[in-house]
C-alpha cells in the first residue's frame, strides 16, 4: 500500500509539471517529492495594466481569474517572497482521484489560453483608429484631428481602412 501511495504521488507530481509546461507563458521546474508545484508566469503589458486597474498584483489577478473561471485554486507567488519583477503561482499535487487532477488541469489550460489572449494587448493597442477628415483622400496618411498618424505603406490597407470607415458611418 505504501508503494502505491508513493507511486501515485510521483505520477501526480509529473502530471502537474507536464501540464504546466505545455501551457503558454508558464514554466515550471520538475516537481520532485513535493506537495506543490511552483510555476512562473510571464505576462504581457495588458495584464499589468488590468491588474493595476483592479488594484491587484498581476499574479493575484491571474489566480483570482483562474478560481472564478475554473474553480481551480492557486496561490499567488507574491505571498511567498518571490523575486521582485517576477510572477508565480503555487498549486497542489495532492488532488485525488488522479482523474480529478487531470480534469482540473484541462480546465486550467483552457483558462490560461483565454487569459493570455484576453489581456494580450494594452488599452492603447486595443484602440481602433477611424478617420473622418479630408486627409483620407491624401493616400499618404490618415489624419485624426489634424495630426497625421499613419503613413500609408500599402494601398490595399488604405482602401480597407476607407471601406471600414464607410461601413462604420453607415451604422
Amino acid at each position: 500500500e505504501k508503494q502505491n501511495i508513493l507511486d501515485s504521488l510521483k505520477r501526480r507530481a509529473q502530471m502537474c509539471t507536464e501540464y504546466i509546461n505545455t501551457m503558454s507563458n508558464i514554466t515550471c521546474n520538475p516537481v520532485d517529492a513535493a506537495m506543490y508545484a511552483y510555476a512562473r508566469l510571464y505576462f504581457s503589458k495588458g495584464v499589468f495594466e488590468e491588474a493595476a486597474r483592479r488594484n491587484m498584483s498581476p499574479d493575484l489577478f491571474y489566480c483570482m481569474e483562474a478560481l472564478e473561471k475554473t474553480g481551480v485554486a492557486t496561490v499567488p507567488g507574491d505571498g511567498f517572497g518571490q523575486k521582485p519583477g517576477t510572477n508565480h503561482f503555487r498549486t497542489t499535487t495532492l488532488v485525488l482521484p488522479e482523474q480529478n487532477l487531470h480534469d482540473a488541469f484541462q480546465r486550467f489550460k483552457k483558462f490560461n489560453e483565454w487569459f493570455h489572449s484576453e489581456y494580450k494587448h494594452t488599452e492603447k493597442e486595443r484602440t481602433c483608429l477611424l478617420y473622418t477628415s479630408d486627409a483620407a483622400d491624401d493616400l499618404l496618411c490618415v489624419d485624426l484631428g489634424g495630426r497625421r498618424i499613419i503613413k500609408k505603406k500599402n494601398s490595399q490597407l488604405f482602401r480597407t481602412l476607407r471601406h471600414l470607415t464607410v461601413l462604420y458611418q453607415q451604422h
